[in-house]
């Protein structure tokens, strides 16, 4: 064995090591994907629970008057004329009516991906990009400079379709063996 071959990495099933120098790097860069689909993920779940926890709480008094005059058919799609339904108007956009649910889904699908080892698509990000953008020059003092930097996160993250991260395909290998090793027996 040359000083070259112990220097290199050695695959150890158990621990699961990599078999070469590009494996580490693979497993490296694939662990940093991952921290920035994380990333965008809690940025996003950050974003919607302010929406549907933070904001209520703010607009309390015009929900506790919904509450009160009976919840069915409390909003209305129609041109506010009083001050009063514009209130209610703003007060269903910025909670029931907002993003905020699903930016919790999307936060909660992009943590668990990442934890999952999951490849998030890139036009994912793609789409949030280009929501996000035209919000930010529209509105520039708003919290919204977040869903580009979600986007830019989500694309940044992705492997690019280069295949499953390291470890992601062990699970396959083991139901591919009981499947075959089934086949076999009944078959």
């Amino acid at each position: 064995m040359s000083t070259r071959d112990a220097a290199r990495p050695s695959w150890s099933p158990r621990t699961g090591s990599p078999k070469s120098w590009g494996d580490m790097r693979r497993q490296i860069t694939g662990s940093r994907r991952a921290r920035l689909t994380t990333v965008a993920g809690w940025m996003a779940l950050t974003y919607g629970a302010v929406h549907v926890v933070v904001v209520p709480l703010r607009r309390r008094e015009n929900l506790s008057q919904v509450w009160a005059e009976g919840w069915w058919n409390a909003f209305t799609l129609n041109e506010p004329t009083t001050l009063a339904e514009a209130e209610r108007a703003v007060t269903f956009w910025q909670t029931l009516g907002s993003f905020g649910f699903p930016m919790l889904v999307l936060g909660g699908h992009l943590v668990w991906s990442a934890h999952q080892r999951r490849r998030v698509p890139g036009w994912l990000g793609g789409i949030v990009l280009a929501w996000g953008l035209p919000f930010v020059t529209g509105l520039p003092a708003s919290p919204g400079w977040a869903l580009p930097v979600i986007g830019g996160l989500i694309i940044a993250g992705d492997t690019g379709g280069r295949g499953p991260e390291p470890g992601a395909g062990e699970d396959a290998g083991r139901e591919a063996a009981v499947w075959s090793s089934t086949v076999k027996t009944f078959g």
